[in-house]
C-alpha cells in the first residue's frame, strides 16, 4: 500500500490532531510444498508525528530562510507485512517493512554535494516507547540541481505476533530525527502535515 502526505499549497497543509495515522497491508503467501494460503499477521499502526515531517538543517548562523543548508521532508510512508522469523524463545514474530519517501532540497546556505537525513523508527506500546532505531541516509542533491525526489531503503523491524495474529497492539512512530532547535523551529514555523491512504 501507499501512503502520500496532502497539501493545501505548497507551503501549509491540512490541520489534524497530534499524529498522522497510517496503515500498512499484509502480505499474501502461497506456501509452494501444499499450495496453502498463507495470511500475515497483522500489522501495527504507523503514526507520522506532525512535528517530525519536516527538517530544516541551518547552517549555524541563524534559524532563518538566508541560512538554511536544505530542507526536507517525508512525503510518503511505504510498507508492508508479513510472516517474520522466530524469537531466541522461538515465539512467532511479525517483520514489518517500512520505507521513506523524501523530498529534499537545498537552500540558500547549501555547501556540501551530498546531504545526511536522518530519520527515526520508533516502536510503541500501550502509548509508551520501548524501542527506537535511528538511520541515516545520503543523498546527492547537487547532480539534482538542488532538489531531490528519492526513496530510503526498506528497513526491517521484527515485532512480536502474540497470540492473536488477527490482531497486533504495537505503534511504530516514524518522523526525520530533529534537534531541539530543529523542533522547536517546525512548532512555530509550520502548520501540521497530515497524511492519507492512498493504495491497498
Amino acid at each position: 500500500m501507499t501512503i502520500r502526505r496532502t497539501y493545501i499549497q505548497p507551503l501549509s497543509r491540512f490541520l489534524g490532531g497530534v499524529f498522522g495515522v497510517l496503515s500498512f497491508s499484509s502480505l499474501i503467501a502461497c506456501s509452494s510444498a501444499s499450495n496453502e494460503i498463507l495470511i500475515a499477521p497483522a500489522c501495527p499502526k504507523i503514526q507520522v508525528p506532525h512535528a517530525t515531517a519536516d527538517l530544516y538543517a541551518f547552517d549555524g548562523q541563524g534559524i532563518d530562510i538566508t541560512h538554511t543548508a536544505y530542507h526536507a521532508q517525508i512525503s510518503g510512508v511505504n510498507g508492508d507485512c508479513r510472516v517474520g522469523p522466530h524469537d531466541a524463545h522461538k515465539r512467532p514474530l511479525t517483520r514489518v517493512r517500512v520505507g521513506l519517501s523524501i523530498n529534499v532540497k537545498e537552500g540558500p546556505a547549501a555547501n556540501k554535494n551530498k546531504l545526511e537525513v536522518p530519520y527515526f523508527i520508533a516502536i510503541m506500546r500501550h502509548g509508551k516507547i520501548i524501542d527506537k532505531k535511528i538511520f541515516t541516509d545520503e543523498f546527492d542533491v547537487k547532480s539534482s540541481h538542488g532538489m531531490l525526489q528519492t526513496h530510503t531503503p526498506l528497513r526491517f523491524i521484527d515485532l512480536p505476533t502474540g497470540n492473536n495474529e488477527l490482531d497486533n497492539d504495537y505503534t511504530l512512530a516514524v518522523g526525520l530525527q530533529l534537534t531541539h532547535e530543529q523542533l522547536d523551529y517546525n512548532r512555530s514555523h509550520l502548520l501540521p502535515a497530515h497524511f492519507e491512504k492512498t493504495g491497498h
